[in-house]
Parts: structure tokens; sequence; C-alpha cells
């Protein structure tokens, strides 16, 4: 009962602020040899967040929802001027979309903070849709499967090594 009315003091703090994402894409022109202008601004205190070096944009059909792929854009070269905000831009030939409504969705890949944009493709020959989507994703692949043979490698290295010494 005496713990009631004692006065105790709770220290707390709050998380910091997740980063704001501002997508942006240029419409495209009917124009069939356009391409789509993507730009992203990163805003947050770099004091509690690290930019990333590039947002990942994931493509998803409409009105099915059937993902094509995904792609990264690139932080601009010393884009991070303040401390508070970064930029990302990229184009990309609609040549390498087909045809349709598309929903893109950039992504911090550090905060997972993301923002959403609509674009409509117009009609126009498809060059190589699935090789653009699929690229990042391979790459993904083989940075991790090179690594994973690397520590292999290297803990046969360390063995071989222990036996000869010991």
């Amino acid at each position: 009962m005496l713990l009631l009315l004692l006065p105790v003091a709770v220290i707390a703090s709050t998380p910091p602020l997740q980063p704001l994402l501002a997508f942006e894409i240029a419409p495209p022109t009917a124009d069939p040899d356009t391409s789509l202008a993507l730009s992203a601004t990163w805003n947050a205190s770099v004091a509690y967040n690290r930019p990333p070096e590039y947002l990942i944009v994931e493509v998803f059909s409409l009105p099915g929802g059937l993902k094509l792929g995904d792609f990264p854009i690139p932080r601009d070269k010393d884009a991070c001027g303040s401390d508070t905000q970064c930029a990302y831009r990229m184009t990309i030939s609609t040549g390498a979309f087909p045809p349709g409504e598309f929903m893109l969705i950039a992504t911090d890949p550090l905060s997972g903070s993301s923002s959403r944009r609509m674009v409509t493709i117009p009609p126009h020959r498809v060059e190589g849709t699935a090789g653009f989507f699929k690229q990042f994703e391979q790459e993904q692949i083989f940075f991790l499967l090179s690594g994973v043979s690397a520590l292999i490698l290297v803990c046969l290295l360390a063995i071989l090594v222990r036996k000869r010494v010991g």
C-alpha cells in the first residue's frame, strides 16, 4: 500500500521517427521510345537513420496484383548534402514494361519506409520485360551464393592449416 503513495520517476525514450520517402514518377508520353523518370527523396535525421545506397522498387501489375519483379534506384552522387535529405534518380525505358497499369512501391531497405505510385504504360512493342525485372533478383542470389562459397572455402582452408600445424 505504501508503494502506491510514493512518487516514482520513470525514464523512457521514444524511438526515432522513420524516414519519410517521397516517390515520384514522371508520366510517360505516347511516344514508344519514351522512358519513365523515377525520383525519390529520403527525409530523416541522419543522426538516427542512415540513408541507404539504393531504394528497392517492386512492380505489381493491376488489377491482378501479380509481381513483375523489382529493381534498385541508386542514390545520386553527393545527393545527401544536408543532414536530413537524400535524392535518388533513375530512368527506365517503357519497353521494359508490358502495356498496362502498374503499382510501383519504393522501399528503404534499412528502415522499411515505403511510398507507392501508379503508372500507366501505353501500348508499345515489348522489348525485354522479364530480363530487366529478374536482373536485380539474380544479382542478389549470386552474391548470396558467392558469399556462402567463400565461407565454405575459408573453413576448409582453416581445417587444412590446423592439420598441417598440429
